[in-house]
Protein backbone atom coordinates (compact mmCIF):
# COMPACT_ATOMS: atom_id res chain seq x y z
CA UNK A 1 0.00 0.00 0.00
CA UNK A 2 2.89 2.37 0.74
CA UNK A 3 4.31 1.79 -2.73
CA UNK A 4 0.96 2.56 -4.31
CA UNK A 5 0.75 5.73 -2.22
CA UNK A 6 4.13 6.80 -3.63
CA UNK A 7 2.98 5.97 -7.15
CA UNK A 8 -0.05 8.24 -6.81
CA UNK A 9 2.27 11.25 -6.85
CA UNK A 10 3.64 10.42 -10.31
CA UNK A 11 2.83 13.11 -12.86
CA UNK A 12 2.26 10.58 -15.67
CA UNK A 13 -0.68 8.82 -13.99
CA UNK A 14 -3.48 10.84 -15.67
CA UNK A 15 -2.23 9.62 -19.08
CA UNK A 16 -2.20 5.92 -18.16
CA UNK A 17 -4.32 3.58 -20.25
CA UNK A 18 -3.33 0.37 -18.44
CA UNK A 19 -2.26 -0.23 -14.88
CA UNK A 20 -0.98 -3.66 -13.81
CA UNK A 21 -0.86 -4.01 -10.03
CA UNK A 22 -1.26 -7.77 -9.72
CA UNK A 23 0.40 -9.64 -6.86
CA UNK A 24 1.53 -6.55 -4.95
CA UNK A 25 -0.06 -7.30 -1.57
CA UNK A 26 -2.45 -4.38 -2.01
CA UNK A 27 -5.33 -3.98 0.41
CA UNK A 28 -8.52 -1.94 0.33
CA UNK A 29 -6.59 0.94 1.92
CA UNK A 30 -4.12 1.18 -0.94
CA UNK A 31 -6.84 0.77 -3.56
CA UNK A 32 -8.89 3.58 -2.01
CA UNK A 33 -5.86 5.86 -2.38
CA UNK A 34 -5.61 5.00 -6.07
CA UNK A 35 -9.32 5.57 -6.59
CA UNK A 36 -9.10 9.18 -5.44
CA UNK A 37 -7.08 10.04 -8.56
CA UNK A 38 -8.31 11.31 -11.90
CA UNK A 39 -7.50 8.56 -14.40
CA UNK A 40 -9.59 9.55 -17.44
CA UNK A 41 -7.81 7.28 -19.94
CA UNK A 42 -7.58 4.13 -17.83
CA UNK A 43 -9.04 1.24 -19.83
CA UNK A 44 -7.34 -1.75 -18.15
CA UNK A 45 -6.89 -2.27 -14.43
CA UNK A 46 -5.27 -5.48 -13.22
CA UNK A 47 -5.71 -6.10 -9.50
CA UNK A 48 -5.44 -9.89 -9.42
CA UNK A 49 -3.78 -11.70 -6.54
CA UNK A 50 -4.19 -8.90 -4.01
CA UNK A 51 -6.10 -9.00 -0.73
CA UNK A 52 -8.75 -6.38 -1.49
CA UNK A 53 -11.71 -8.01 0.23
CA UNK A 54 -15.25 -6.69 0.17
CA UNK A 55 -14.11 -3.22 1.27
CA UNK A 56 -11.83 -2.91 -1.75
CA UNK A 57 -14.52 -4.17 -4.12
CA UNK A 58 -17.08 -1.76 -2.70
CA UNK A 59 -14.67 1.15 -3.10
CA UNK A 60 -13.96 0.04 -6.66
CA UNK A 61 -17.67 -0.36 -7.43
CA UNK A 62 -18.41 3.18 -6.25
CA UNK A 63 -15.47 4.86 -7.97
CA UNK A 64 -15.60 6.96 -11.13
CA UNK A 65 -12.23 5.46 -12.06
CA UNK A 66 -13.93 2.27 -13.24
CA UNK A 67 -16.46 4.01 -15.47
CA UNK A 68 -14.29 3.85 -18.60
CA UNK A 69 -12.69 0.47 -18.01
CA UNK A 70 -12.84 -2.11 -20.75
CA UNK A 71 -10.88 -4.68 -18.75
CA UNK A 72 -10.96 -5.31 -15.01
CA UNK A 73 -8.72 -8.18 -14.08
CA UNK A 74 -9.75 -9.37 -10.68
CA UNK A 75 -10.53 -12.77 -9.20
CA UNK A 76 -13.52 -13.72 -7.11
CA UNK A 77 -11.12 -14.84 -4.37
CA UNK A 78 -9.54 -11.37 -4.31
CA UNK A 79 -12.79 -9.72 -3.21
CA UNK A 80 -14.94 -12.46 -1.65
CA UNK A 81 -18.65 -13.01 -2.20
CA UNK A 82 -19.69 -9.62 -0.80
CA UNK A 83 -17.21 -7.98 -3.18
CA UNK A 84 -18.58 -9.93 -6.14
CA UNK A 85 -22.07 -8.70 -5.23
CA UNK A 86 -20.87 -5.09 -4.97
CA UNK A 87 -19.30 -5.25 -8.42
CA UNK A 88 -22.38 -6.94 -9.88
CA UNK A 89 -24.50 -4.03 -8.65
CA UNK A 90 -22.08 -1.21 -9.46
CA UNK A 91 -23.66 1.69 -11.36
CA UNK A 92 -20.15 2.95 -12.19
CA UNK A 93 -18.89 -0.24 -13.84
CA UNK A 94 -19.54 -0.37 -17.60
CA UNK A 95 -22.40 -2.68 -18.52
CA UNK A 96 -20.30 -5.51 -20.07
CA UNK A 97 -18.12 -5.73 -16.96
CA UNK A 98 -21.09 -5.48 -14.61
CA UNK A 99 -22.76 -8.32 -16.53
CA UNK A 100 -19.67 -10.48 -16.01
CA UNK A 101 -19.78 -9.88 -12.26
CA UNK A 102 -23.53 -10.56 -12.21
CA UNK A 103 -22.77 -13.95 -13.73
CA UNK A 104 -20.18 -14.65 -11.06
CA UNK A 105 -22.60 -13.52 -8.38
CA UNK A 106 -25.28 -15.89 -9.69
CA UNK A 107 -22.89 -18.85 -9.87
CA UNK A 108 -22.14 -20.77 -6.68
CA UNK A 109 -18.69 -20.16 -5.24
CA UNK A 110 -16.13 -22.85 -6.01
CA UNK A 111 -15.87 -25.53 -3.39
CA UNK A 112 -12.78 -25.65 -1.24
CA UNK A 113 -10.64 -28.75 -1.86
CA UNK A 114 -10.90 -31.39 0.83
CA UNK A 115 -8.47 -34.07 1.93
CA UNK A 116 -10.61 -36.54 -0.04
CA UNK A 117 -9.67 -34.74 -3.29
CA UNK A 118 -6.01 -35.80 -2.97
Amino acid sequence: DAGLEALTHAKFLPQLEALHLQANQLTATGLKTLLTLELPHLALLDLRWNVLGAAGAKALAASKVVSKLRHLRLHRADVGEAGVKALAQSPQLPSPLRTLWKGLHAAPPPEEPTDEDD
